[in-house]
């Protein structure tokens, strides 16, 4: 999360990898990722949404983290539950994946016709 928040605040992408240790492409992939939650001064040409889908990207980060690393831990104190979430983070960071849209346009705009018909029927 620290290149995140460094590269919110405003910080270069080489001058976060060089503070941080990593090469620009891992600073890339990460702000690419978190364009989709829409984090101010990461977003700059990114287009808009008027979807959940940053939601679900949310969703799927929490359910990761719970699966992989606290699920089935144990922690003797929040301070242990903190450094566990921070280690996965940390972990996490050193070999980013970005997150790669597989659905179709077709099939996404089926989508959204039926349930905009589903609406209408409604009224």
């Amino acid at each position: 999360m620290r290149i995140i928040r460094l590269a919110a605040e405003g910080m270069r992408s080489e001058d976060v990898a060089q503070e941080v240790g990593v090469s620009c492409p891992t600073v890339h992939l990460w702000r690419q990722r978190f364009l989709a939650l829409r984090l101010p001064r990461l977003e700059k040409d990114a287009p808009h949404s008027n979807s959940s889908s940053w939601l679900n990207m949310v969703e799927r980060w929490f359910r990761e983290i719970t699966d992989k690393r606290l699920r089935r831990g144990a922690f003797v104190s929040e301070r242990a539950l903190i450094n566990a979430i921070t280690s996965y983070i940390d972990n996490h960071n050193q070999n980013p994946k970005a997150f790669v849209w597989t659905a179709s346009t077709e099939s996404f705009m089926r989508k959204i016709r039926i349930n905009k018909e589903a609406l209408e029927s409604l009224h």
